[in-house]
């Protein structure tokens, strides 16, 4: 097994979401979880965050020592710490990151440099974790004119509770549907790095998410609710023996389960004695 992202296990008894820790290099948890090749980071608000909390201000996780290696985390905190203060469900402003840096580019690189690393003779399973779509809704510059050049007007909130207005729901969705279409280029870039191995038709492709988003629906935001757009979350899947554009509406199993079923799907069953098995972690950033 490999992975790279925000992996939703961690190592922590507290229950405090700051202190999870994947290691500056993304290592730390590899040997504890069974993983065989990984780069682990911590979620898009929480990496700031052990920053801020860490005693002498240096990075927690590997993306952060990647910014602070380019000379961009004390721009990037600095633009988190400004979204929470102007409001982190209505600020929509572009990130002052670069494509090259911005979150989710750098997890598929890492996605991409774990594929090349993957045996080529052997089975291999590859779990990427992409941040977005997920608040705040930070975008880069280019990301920024997708639907403003000309603007795009989305459907407005149902029942929103008027602590915004029309234009700026107009803003966030914009910025929203702009995360999405970035997302799909990084699963385009993952999907063309199994083509080059060759594998693609002898690979099974999982989609999924682990929650879904209010986006101002009944004056609620993120995902703290048990209405649809919360919990509503889809699971597509291709590959060898899947039925193509078979629709299920039926709802499946809760998100705990979803590393131990792509396990046993695979034939690797549970993990070595003395290994843990993964839980979902409970971070709720």
């Amino acid at each position: 097994m490999i992975a790279c992202g925000k992996f939703h296990v961690g190592d922590n008894q507290s229950g405090n979401p700051a202190e999870f820790n994947w290691g500056v290099d993304g290592t730390r948890l590899m040997d504890d979880w069974g993983v065989s090749d990984c780069l682990l980071n911590a979620g898009k608000n929480q990496a700031t965050i052990l920053v801020r909390n860490s005693a002498d201000g240096t990075p927690q996780d590997p993306y952060m020592a990647f910014l602070e290696a380019q000379g961009l985390m004390d721009a990037h905190i600095e633009d988190y710490v400004g979204c929470n203060n102007d409001g982190v469900w209505t600020a929509t402003y572009p990130t002052p990151l670069p494509d090259e840096a911005y979150f989710d580019t750098w997890i598929t690189r890492n996605g991409l440099l774990l594929l090349e690393r993957a045996p080529r003779n052997n089975p291999w399973y590859l779990e990427v974790n992409l941040q977005n779509p997920h608040h705040p809704w930070d975008i880069t510059e280019r990301m920024y004119k997708l639907y403003r050049d000309p603007p795009i007007d989305f459907p407005q909130p149902t029942e929103p509770d008027g602590s915004a207005s029309l234009e700026a729901h107009s803003e966030i969705r914009r910025n929203y549907a702009a995360m999405l279409e970035h997302l799909d280029e990084c699963l385009g870039q993952l999907i063309a790095g199994v083509e080059a191995r060759g594998e693609l038709d002898n690979t099974l492709i999982v989609f999924g998410s682990d929650h879904g988003e209010m986006l101002g629906d009944y004056g609620q935001w993120q995902k703290q609710s048990s209405l649809q757009a919360s919990i509503g979350v889809q699971l597509a899947v291709a590959g060898p023996g899947v039925v193509g554009r078979n629709l299920c509406d039926d709802p499946i199993s809760g998100g705990g389960s979803r590393l131990p079923s792509r396990r046993r799907l695979l034939g690797t069953g549970r993990v070595a004695a003395g290994l843990r098995w993964p839980l979902q972690a409970g971070s709720w950033i």
